[in-house]
């Protein structure tokens, strides 16, 4: 308990304390007061008396004083404790930011000198992959299988609500990551190659505008692709599905799963304009990590 919350504990108790104690001696005084002067005749006396009623009469008045004045420093104590406490909240929110910032730099920093470099002699070798994927948006390859998962729970898990779309072709890892995404309350969507998750995400954003409401939402909150089993498929899908989600005004967050975190790679994430990489294997304060950052940089985003 902090010292201001004390203060204020002390000032409300004291101010319940002491007119509970004064006002009914007060009251008491002023009436022995008032049946004495109706007692006694003398001139003297009673103007005695009467100098004792004011006296009561002015201890009563500077009594009320008081009590007003401490009730108006605790209001402003009270005001001055919310107003600090809540710019601790966005401090600590910025702090969170800024750490969750500096642990993604960290990461690519050192290698920042060559990824120039290396992005040059990437490009030509990224254009010609993209087709192979751009052909996915034809009418006739619409028709996929995705497995729904969800835990169903009544506990108040940190993504209860939330929809995953995990791209993912290895068995292992699928279910690895599956079991991580599932136990923290989130439904997840899988996909298990490049071109189904293209096809899938096309059919969901083309359905919901055929049958949704005037204002969709996104038919995800994040998207999970792996970077390594897919290889060059999950970059050129990555292109893709921001290109279909964009057409339709949505701007979801893709993270990328990745055991290596070598020049390569980080290139080509940041050529897919992915928004964050997660090594493998997924593990939940990974996950965690990475939708907090991209929740803050969202609301700082809005501000």
């Amino acid at each position: 308990m902090t010292r201001h919350v004390c203060f204020c504990l002390v000032l409300s108790l004291t101010m319940l304390l002491v007119p509970a104690v004064l006002i009914p001696l007060w009251v008491k005084k002023v009436k022995t007061i008032e049946s004495e002067i109706k007692v006694y005749v003398s001139s003297q006396e009673e103007n005695a008396l009467l100098s004792e009623l004011h006296k009561a009469i002015e201890f009563g008045f500077i009594l009320t004083i008081t009590l007003m004045v401490s009730l108006a420093i605790s209001i402003v104590t009270y005001v001055r404790l919310a107003i600090r406490r809540k710019k601790r909240e966005m401090s600590l929110s910025t702090e969170l930011v800024n750490e969750a910032a500096r642990q993604l730099n960290e990461r690519t920093i050192h290698e920042l000198p060559e990824l120039n470099v290396y992005h040059q002699q990437q490009n030509k070798e990224t254009i010609h992959e993209l087709p192979e994927l751009v052909d996915a948006y034809h009418p006739r390859q619409r028709d996929v299988s995705v497995d729904v998962i969800e835990l169903h729970s009544t506990e108040n898990l940190p993504l209860k609500g939330k929809k995953i779309l995990l791209i993912e072709d290895d068995a292992t890892s699928v279910t690895i990551s599956q079991r991580v995404i599932t136990s923290l309350g989130a439904v997840t969507y899988i996909c298990r190659n490049a071109r189904e998750s293209v096809n899938y995400v096309s059919k969901i954003l083309s359905e919901q505008r055929d049958v949704g409401p005037s204002t969709p939402s996104p038919p995800f909150d994040f998207i999970l692709i792996d970077c390594e089993k897919l290889k060059t498929g999950a970059f050129a899908a990555t292109v893709c599905i921001r290109k279909d989600l964009s057409h339709y005004g949505f701007r979801i967050p893709i993270m990328a799963l990745t055991v290596h975190s070598n020049m390569e790679v980080i290139a080509k994430i940041q050529d897919a304009e992915m928004d964050y990489y997660i090594p493998k294997p997924l593990k939940p304060e990974l996950l965690l990590e990475a939708i907090d950052y991209m929740e803050y940089r969202k609301l700082f985003r809005r501000l």
